[in-house]
């Protein structure tokens, strides 16, 4: 009975090692380099565009009103 728990044992053992490094593929695929960089340039590139459109409101903002700060400061 001893050998046939040991063989259980071996089995789910060989089971949790298969799941843990499925689990560790999937985890690198998600979170490789490629897809961080990739992220992060689109975070940069939606900042850029942020700041550009505030410059450019700040702009349009000083031709209406003569370089007057806006009321809500």
């Amino acid at each position: 009975k001893e050998k046939c728990n040991s063989r259980e044992i071996e089995v789910k053992q060989k089971e949790v090692i298969t799941i843990e490094e499925e689990l560790r593929k999937k985890l690198e695929n998600e979170f490789s380099e490629e897809k961080i960089f990739g992220t992060c340039k689109k975070i940069a590139e939606l900042n850029f565009q942020l700041e550009q459109s505030r410059y450019e409101e700040t702009q349009n903002f000083d031709e209406t009103n003569q370089g007057f700060p806006p009321n809500d400061y």
